[in-house]
This record gives structure tokens, sequence and C-alpha cells, in this order.
């Protein structure tokens, strides 16, 4: 029997080379620079917004099945004196269905920084956009980048920004409404018994966010001024005032140009962490902030030092003429063991940006437990030739409950390119690195909709349809937070939190939905709580799940919103690799068996007829 493993081993290997392949696929082959993620169409799958011709237009890549994307056919258009800087899918009229908030500038000269920022706001019909509002004057004019949350919590939502700098440097808040476009009101508003509030000017680019910073159950409001950290908690008043602030780390070599904050729960203990990348000119460090209740803090180093094979990386800020895209690390569990990793874009000295990846590790030098290991993505054979890597970012492109990379290059950065570049969007390519290749592991993937219907009403227009209840499902709303509680490898209790939808302004490309890797022995999920923004702290909307089953994939719809035991929950099993592989290899295993035994079968029919027909020789008929 030994010649049969001779048969078998390289059948299995071919097999296993086929199932474990690499795919890197080009998203977009008429160029553009990666901005949002969303829902356009309803159709339940994310879809990829752009930004197209050098700013001044804007598309969408609708997903499809099996890693495939494609471009709508019609692109929105910018007046001539103007670029796009931003967009921001979401519902703010609350008809169920995803707005686009377009922000642009008007450049005061070729070489000024845009700092005054135009809204306007398109509401598509599914994949039909209407694009006649971009040649409108704009509803409104700020002095910053939106950040999309739900002041009121009302499920429709809003965004804060401060004024434009040609007037005073107040915050409000844009509130999103049934009626059309969002209305403007003083943040904080003004009560009786709060001392009045003396902004200071938003910094720029910010790293604003709406997420439950308290663990209370309710999104708290996140703001970067030039001078401070400020947490904005909510109490039954709403937001009154900044709670606490935070200084920004300081170096003793050099002066410090920080980066976007980003929170993640990378110690798996039910708080949300908040983390700041920082670099100086000889070296590059990952921050955490650590804090009580008193105000006291202290910033921890994660990571200091960055090095990679012994060489000093920097994280890139890229530098367009009009805009930057700011120094920039974003979260997500690609290595599925339930601690979530990081992804940057770096450059060591003079030579091309690179995407890193810094995994989350164990450690004992820091009070979070954690550190992160840094490793540079080898790129594949068809980004060798695209540019110089510009954005990088987690994404489940195949909506399988995997994690890939999705890579936006740019023109190459060498000492033919300076540093301050108009954009060129036509040169930038948006690559998926669809890697299947990575441990085989337990995941959950959660998404909380808004719950709102069409037109507000979730039987239909016609009465015929009331027995046919249709459930509301709505879009992917800012602000919930989603904590899951497993038992770990070691069998400890393991709590892993996560904002939806926390930042939205300048790049930050966050999922709209929350990803956890639940490492390889997680038999079932013991708990899943998700809370939802109430604008204040005087009712906590929160819904427990208990005891299911890993690789799922589950939306939580919150209708009806202030009875969070009746909303619904849609759970879709996605089986793991090791499970599909294990059955395709049972299934090989078992064809060639019966190949083989067909072939031995056949053989021994032969043999038999061949010793019968001797046999038959020796009884000649006499």
């Amino acid at each position: 029997m030994n010649y049969l493993w001779k048969i078998f081993l390289p059948i299995l290997y071919c097999y296993y080379l086929f199932s474990t392949a690499c795919l890197s696929q080009s998203l977009l082959d008429q160029g553009g620079l990666l901005t949002a993620f969303g829902d356009l169409n309803n159709d339940k799958l994310t879809d990829i917004f752009v930004i197209t011709d050098d700013g001044k237009s804007f598309g969408v890549l609708l997903a499809q099945d099996k890693n495939v994307f494609t471009e709508i056919e019609r692109k929105c258009t910018i007046p001539e004196d103007e670029l796009i800087v931003g967009l921001i899918p979401s519902d703010f009229t609350g008809n169920a269905m995803m707005d686009i908030l377009v922000v642009s500038g008007s450049p005061k000269s070729t070489s000024d920084l845009i700092d005054s920022f135009n809204l306007r706001l398109l509401r598509p019909n599914g994949s039909s956009i209407d694009c006649t509002p971009l040649h409108e004057p704009p509803f409104a004019t700020v002095g910053s980048h939106p950040a999309l949350l739900d002041y009121n919590g009302d499920m429709i939502s809003d965004f804060l920004a401060q004024s434009d700098k040609s007037q005073d440097l107040a915050y409000f808040v844009w509130i999103g409404t049934e009626n059309g476009l969002p209305e403007k009101i003083p943040f904080p508003p003004s009560r009786e018994g709060y001392h009045p509030f003396a902004p200071t000017p938003m910094q720029s680019p910010h790293s604003n966010a709406f997420i439950d910073l308290n663990k209370d159950g309710v999104a708290d409001i996140f703001i970067t001024t030039t001078k401070d950290l400020q947490y904005w908690f909510a109490d039954k008043n709403g937001y009154p005032g900044p709670t606490y602030t935070f200084n920004y780390p300081v170096s003793s070599i050099g002066e410090l140009k920080i980066g976007q904050s980003i929170f993640a729960d990378i110690n798996a203990d039910g708080q949300i962490d908040h983390l700041l990348p920082v670099c100086n000119h000889y070296f590059c460090s990952i921050y955490a902030l650590s804090w009580d209740t008193s105000g006291s803090h202290e910033w921890i180093v994660l990571l200091e030092n960055i090095k990679i094979d012994g060489n000093p990386y920097q994280f890139v800020e890229i530098d367009h003429i009009n805009f930057k895209i700011p120094i920039s690390v974003r979260a997500g569990d690609i290595t599925m063991d339930g601690y979530p990793d990081l992804i940057a874009i770096m450059r060591f000295g003079n030579h091309l940006n690179e995407v890193v990846i810094f995994q989350n590790e164990a450690s004992s030098n820091n009070t979070f437990g954690r550190h992160f290991s840094p490793t540079v993505v080898p790129p594949r054979k068809s980004l060798s030739n695209a540019g110089d890597p510009e954005l990088a970012t987690f994404f489940d492109i195949g909506e399988n409950g995997k994690l890939d990379i999705l890579i936006n290059t740019g023109p190459l950065y060498n000492h033919t390119r300076p540093p301050s570049t108009p954009l060129q969007t036509s040169k930038m390519k948006i690559f998926g690195e669809v890697d299947e290749t990575g441990m085989d592991s337990n995941f959950l993937k959660v998404l909380v909709t808004s719950g709102l219907c069409t037109d507000r009403n979730c039987y239909g227009k016609d009465y015929y349809v009331i027995d046919k209840y249709r459930v509301p499902y709505g879009t992917n709303r800012p602000g919930p937070t989603v904590c899951t509680s497993f038992l770990d490898p070691k069998g400890e209790p393991m709590e892993s939190c996560a904002g939806q939808l926390s930042q939205s302004a300048h790049f930050t490309l966050q999922m709209p939905y929350c990803f956890f890797g639940l490492g390889p022995y997680a038999n079932y999920i013991e708990r899943l709580t998700a809370t939802v923004p109430a604008g204040n702290t005087s009712i906590i909307l929160k819904h427990v799940e208990e005891d299911f089953v890993p690789d799922s994939q589950i939306v939580i719809i919150t209708n009806p919103l202030y009875e969070p035991k009746r909303w619904k929950v849609q759970f879709w099993l996605t089986p793991s690799e090791f499970i599909n592989k294990t059955l395709y290899t049972f299934c090989a295993i078992c064809l060639i068996l019966i190949i083989l035994i067909a072939i031995l079968h056949r053989r021994e029919v032969l043999e038999d007829a061949y010793e019968k027909q001797l046999f038959k020789g020796f009884w000649v008929d006499s």
C-alpha cells in the first residue's frame, strides 16, 4: 500500500496550496483616494467611497459577492474652485437610507492648506445619486472637519464642528432632521447653573470621537484642541462641558509631532483605551493614556523607538499641497487572538513607504500588560509598480468574517517627488490584500443598526402589507458600544469592547461594524452586550444576548428604541476555514479511496477471470 501514499500526498499538497492561496486585486482601475465605508444601496454589504478626478468628484465602489466591487456609473462633481477633502456616509434625515455629507474647500492659493470647509448633503436613493446639491451653495461652512455623532439619541446622525475661522471659535452641533438639512445649535447649549464654556481652537487635523470612555453605557465626546485633549462625559443633562482635560505627551528629545488618537480595548479588560502615535526627528512611539476618575493621568509607552530589522522607522504624514493625511494608526484584530492589532504607513529614511502591522502581544513592562511588535507587510507582485502606499486599513473584503487589508497607493515618494504634492488621484490605486493563509480562528462581527424604516413606516404604505410585517433595518449608526465575554485558552474570563463608527474625519477609515477575534479555542460566547447612544445618562439603552456560537455575523436592530429587550437580533453563521478545509479534505480522501477501490476491484475481477480461464483449461471436454 505504500504506493498509494505516493499518489495521495501530492494531491493533498496541491489542494492545500490551492485552498490557502493569497489574492491581491486592484479594486479601482480609474484611480481614487480611499475615503470612507458604508452600505449605500442597502444590500447588507459594505461599499467603498472614493475621491476621484484629483479631488473634483467622488464615486462609490459597490460590493458584490466573491471579493468583487463594481464602480457606479455616475460620479458627482464639485464646482471648479473647490476640492473634495472628505465624505461621511450616514443617515442624516431618518429615512433609513444612507446620505452622503460632502466636505470640500476652496484653497486661498495653490500652496495654502484648506482651513474652511463647505458642507453639502446628498440624499441618494439606493445606488442612484442626485448630484444637484453639489452645485448649490453649501448649507454650512465650518472651520474643522465634521465629527459624526448621535447627539440627542434619536437614531438620526448629527455632527460636531467648529465655526468658520472668519467668525468666532465656537463649537456647534448640526442635528439631523426628517425635514431636510441639519439644524445648527450651540455646543454645549447654555444652561442655568453651568459656567460659560470658552472653546479652544480644534486641532487640525483633529481626532474627535464619539465613544463610551467611562464604561457607563452612553457614548461620550472626545475633542482634540490645539492645547489639550478633552473628555466630555455624558450626564443626565447631556454634555454640559469637558469633564477632564489631558495634556499631550512630551519628550525630552525634541518636540513631538502628534498623530491621530484612536480608541481600542487593547488588553481585553472591557475598558476602551486611548492610543496616540507620536514622532520626533529621531524616533516614533505609540502611547496609551492611563487615567483615573480624579483626572490624574499618565502616558504609558507601549512601543518606543520603533525599529524593524534594526532600522528606525517613522510614521508618514502624507502632505498634499492643500490638505494633509495625518499620522494615523488603525485598529483591527488581524491575528484573530482577541487583542486588536494596528496598521500604519511608515518609512525608513528616504526609502519608499511601507505598510506596517503592529501585532498586539503580552508584556510585563507596563500597566496595560500589552505591547506592539512591528512587522512590514511584504508587497505582492501586483503592488511592485503601483506606487507609494499612502493609506492602509483593515477591512472584511469578502464579508466572510476574516480581516483583510486595503492599501491605497499614490505617486512614488522619492528624490524626484517633493514632500508636498497636488492630489493626483489618477495615479492612486486601491488594492485588496485577501490573505487566506492566516491562522484559523473564531470571530464575531457585530453591526448595530438604527432600526428606522423608509418614510418612518415599518409596515409599508398600503394596508394589505400590515400582516406581512417587514423587519425595520435602517443604517449603521455612530456611537454604539459592543462587548463580548468568553473564556480564553487558559480558561480565564475575557471581556473585549469596541465602539462602532466612533471617528469619521480626516480619513480615519473605520470599519462600520465591530469585529472581534476570538482565538482558535472559543467554543461559545457567554455574553454579548450592545449599548446605543441615548443623548444622556437618564436612560441606558442596553441589550444582552447570552450563550451563542462564534463565527457569527450579527445584526442588532434597535427597534423599538426604548425597549431594548425587544430589539431584533439576526445571526448569520459562517463556518470556519478549518471546518471547510476538513470537509473538503475528507471528501477528497473519500473520492481517492473510491477510485482506488474501483481500480483494485477491477484488477481483482480481471485476475479472477484469468484464473477461471486457466482453470477451464484443465477440464477439456473429451
